[in-house]
């Protein structure tokens, strides 16, 4: 199954992110708010592989009778 693997790449993306920001901020750098702490192409990187696959797969896992 292919969901597990993609929802924990995006877990450890965000969470790379985010680390990435907090250690930033922790070394003098400007700090931004969460939102601003996760690149958009990585968001759209992300959504891009994602949804499709919710589009197409949720309905062959769960048919209608």
């Amino acid at each position: 199954m292919v969901a597990v693997p993609q929802g924990v790449m995006l877990l450890v993306t965000m969470a790379s992110c985010l680390a990435a920001e907090r250690w930033g901020g922790r070394r003098g750098l400007e700090k931004r708010a969460a939102p601003g702490a996760i690149p958009l192409p990585v968001v759209a990187a992300i959504i891009s592989v994602h949804l499709p696959w919710l589009l197409f797969s949720v309905p062959e896992l769960y048919p209608r009778a």
